[in-house]
């Protein structure tokens, strides 16, 4: 019996083996836990912050770089297609359109010589980035593809106003590129999208015929205006057989030759200047009495802030393309903007006389720094340079200094576009802004004396058949009333565009060559 108890102890035990205790984690190990997880995690995030911010970037970066390239691949198109041969005495009858340039008071050493000097002193630095961007080029051009397309303003109605668009075409086309600056900040100096480059298409089609009539001579400018700002066909102001009133009357090639045709021109005097609109103190009033018409600067779009242009300071761009009615929706931002954000945009000419020089083991051309100092030398000649660049504001004390004054710098470094642009062509220049244009024969055969130096009082006669001053033969350039900004050919363009994508702060530019030598 003792052996049975025995065995069932035995089998007892094995069905009830002995259990282990079970463990947990400490505090201590808890704590090291949500510590290395929470490293883990930062590393991780900033990690991805890192990968999410180069992806930024490089998305800005290549929206950037698409915009550029867009604008110069277009600005390229526009240029190749050029309607005359760049240099001057077009003559009407041919009707072959225009090419002008208007080179601005900026630089790229000092962009914005005008400023306000009461600013405070950290509002009149203006950051390095910045060039020049108060140049204008406008041309004729003829489509290289697709034809240009616009919509032509038609008015059904005076009272009330009411317009109609018409969407038409044409193959050939007047073409501006210029830069708007709108102040929105109000600080008087360029901003997050404050600065903007326009390309304005206005189509030739001549056969559109009179596009607004019975316009009284008092609103005749202001009309034209409005109208350029609403419609997308080439206009020009003409009176009316009447005598009492005008028209606005669509363009023609030969009517572009004539500056006064031309759009953004003051189409008051000879000679008709290209018009760059005034940077007046908010609610300031444009006055013939205190200001020059044609005088540099930028158009603020709306000074006084109440919705309206309500004066030739905040019209006098002529407007951009805003299809804005003005009397009950105030200023519009243009949608013939084809870049924000600008920093530069910088028209020059190819100038074969100019001295390139070598300082520092570097070769120097006009605007490169340096290029001024006495100690460069003369390496060669040949270099793209902005009109008029012999002359300047002085980036530290904004006086003016006229080097074409100077007989031995003319002799030493002056060349085709250093100096101020021909007498007989001013009031072209104003401050220190110069004009290129390829001008018109209409000029010397229109029966009116238009020589704006006061010397000359006869008119025509350059072109009347006879050697009136005795002097290289009939009709030599001696005997003309007036002259082009520079009577001399144009070989080709250089064009710079400069802008920032202003949250991550990337900067691109771009280049766009234009040949005009003759094949």
């Amino acid at each position: 019996m003792s052996h049975s108890f025995s065995c069932r102890l035995r089998t007892g035990r094995r069905q009830h083996p002995l259990r282990r205790r079970a463990s947990a984690f400490t505090l201590v190990e808890m704590l090291v836990a949500m510590v290395v997880t929470l490293i883990l995690i930062g590393a991780l995030s900033q990690a991805f912050a890192i990968v999410g911010e180069g992806v930024a970037q490089g998305r800005a970066a290549i929206e950037l770089s698409g915009s550029m390239r867009g604008v110069a691949n277009q600005l390229q198109e526009d240029l190749d297609g050029v309607t005359v041969p760049v240099r001057p005495w077009t003559d009407e009858a041919a009707g072959l359109g225009y090419f002008e340039i208007l080179e601005g008071v900026g630089h790229d050493s000092n962009p914005l010589p005008y400023l306000p000097t009461s600013l405070p002193v950290g509002k009149r630095s203006v950051p390095d980035m910045y060039g020049d961007m108060d140049d204008v080029l406008a041309f004729t051009a003829r489509a290289q593809q697709d034809l240009f397309v616009g919509v032509q303003a038609v008015q059904v109605s005076t009272s009330p106003v009411v317009w109609n668009y018409v969407t038409q075409q044409s193959p050939v086309a007047e073409i501006v590129y210029f830069t708007r600056f709108e102040d929105v900040d109000l600080d008087s100096v360029p901003g997050r999208g404050e600065l903007t480059l326009h390309r304005r298409v206005l189509l030739v089609r001549p056969d559109l015929g009179t596009l607004l009539s019975g316009i009284t001579s008092a609103n005749a400018l202001a009309t034209l205006m409005e109208y350029q700002s609403r419609s997308d066909v080439s206009a020009r102001l003409r009176r009316n057989s009447s005598g009492t009133s005008y028209d606005i009357v669509a363009n023609s090639l030969a009517d572009l030759t004539r500056r006064e045709s031309r759009f953004g021109h003051w189409p008051n005097a000879f000679p008709f200047p290209l018009r760059r609109a005034l940077l007046l103190p908010k609610g300031a009033a444009w006055s013939a009495a205190t200001h020059t018409a044609g005088e540099p600067g930028w158009l603020n779009s709306d000074d006084d802030l109440n919705g309206t242009p309500d004066d030739l300071a905040e019209l006098g761009w002529f407007g951009s393309d805003d299809r804005v009615d003005y009397t009950t929706l105030g200023v519009g931002i243009g949608e013939d903007v084809v870049l924000t954000d600008l920093l530069a945009f910088d028209v020059q000419v190819f100038d074969p006389q100019t001295r390139v020089k070598t300082f520092n083991d570097e070769a120097l051309a006009p605007g490169d720094p340096g290029w001024w100092n006495t100690s460069a030398t003369v390496i060669g000649l040949g270099a793209f340079v902005n009109l008029n660049y012999g002359n300047y504001i002085h980036p530290t004390t904004n006086n003016v200094v006229w080097n074409d004054a100077n007989t031995a710098w003319v002799n030493a470094y002056g060349s085709l576009f250093s100096g101020r642009p021909a007498a007989r062509s001013v009031p072209m220049l104003w401050t220190l802004g110069a004009v290129y244009c390829t001008w018109s024969t209409h000029y010397e055969r229109n029966g009116v004396n238009e020589d704006v130096s006061g010397t000359d009082t006869s008119p025509d006669e350059g072109t009347d058949g006879f050697d009136t001053d005795n002097q290289n033969g009939v009709d030599d350039a001696g005997e003309r009333e007036t002259s082009p900004p520079y009577p001399v050919p144009l070989r080709g363009i250089q064009v710079r565009i400069r802008s920032v994508e202003p949250d991550t702060r990337q900067v691109r530019q771009v280049t766009v060559v234009a040949d005009f030598v003759p094949e």
